[in-house]
């Protein structure tokens, strides 16, 4: 999605990011993923989990998107992006920036809108 995209870009301008390196690679893709992809029950559906306890399944789903794109993105096997996923996940699975928050609905789109001033 263009939201996922705008993640990666925000990445590309604000860090020294080397996507050739997994390790980058596969931060932008959590963060991508945490950010933009996986913001309702059905995104955890979609992404193989069960979608029943949100809350608790909202880290596996960004770890498998991200496993996936790793994959897909680098061309390795998905151990080797699995891997790369666990070294940095605790490091940038809590990273919101530039949003400031996860937006499961509207409004909490709207409220990071309405605050973007603070960061300028």
């Amino acid at each position: 999605t263009l939201s996922h995209e705008l993640v990666h870009m925000y990445d590309y301008c604000t860090t020294n990011i080397d996507f050739n390196n997994l390790e980058h690679l596969a931060c932008a893709e959590i963060r991508a993923a945490n950010i933009a992809d996986c913001r309702s029950p059905i995104s955890s559906t979609f992404s193989g989990e069960s979608g029943i306890n949100f809350l608790s399944e909202h880290s596996t789903c960004v770890k498998s998107r991200a496993v996936r794109s790793v994959k897909i993105i680098a061309g390795v096997p998905e151990s080797v992006a699995s891997k790369a996923v666990n070294t940095v996940f605790t490091k940038c699975y809590p990273d919101m920036e530039p949003v400031g928050r996860r937006c499961y609905q509207r409004r909490d789109e709207m409220r990071a809108y309405k605050e973007y001033h603070h960061f300028f």
